[in-house]
């Protein structure tokens, strides 16, 4: 693996993760409604393609 693709991987497992685990614990508490929860994942899932966004760009950018 090239270090280019290991810092993409860390960098998304470093902002994606938390965003998860923040979502099950909010799920597990009886006083959140579910459109809390739906709104959480809508932005874990706007996070995920913004990130993939800027890679992309970043990528064709740097091509020569």
């Amino acid at each position: 693996m090239s270090t280019t693709r290991i810092l993409i991987l860390l960098g998304g497992i470093t902002v994606v993760l938390p965003l998860f685990l923040f979502m099950i614990a909010v799920a597990h508490n009886p006083n959140v409604s579910g459109s809390v929860i739906s709104v959480i994942f809508g932005g874990i899932v706007f996070t995920i393609f913004l990130i993939g966004a800027i890679f992309e760009i970043k990528r064709l950018i740097d091509k020569p």
